[in-house]
């Protein structure tokens, strides 16, 4: 009781804060690549709706 955290803690947001720059850099990369893989698979999904115009 008492103590205070600064905002962005890991037990105040619920995310595991990256400890190292290696760490943060490998989750960048995975985030990309998840990212690339959503917007493949939705312009797959897409093109077989909607040709543009």
């Amino acid at each position: 009781m008492g103590q205070t955290k600064a905002p962005g803690n890991a037990a105040v947001t619920g995310l595991p804060q990256p400890v190292n720059q290696a760490e943060m850099i490998k989750a960048q990369k995975a985030a990309e690549a998840r990212s690339k893989a959503w917007d493949s698979k939705m312009r797959h999904t897409m093109g077989s709706i909607c040709h543009g115009c």
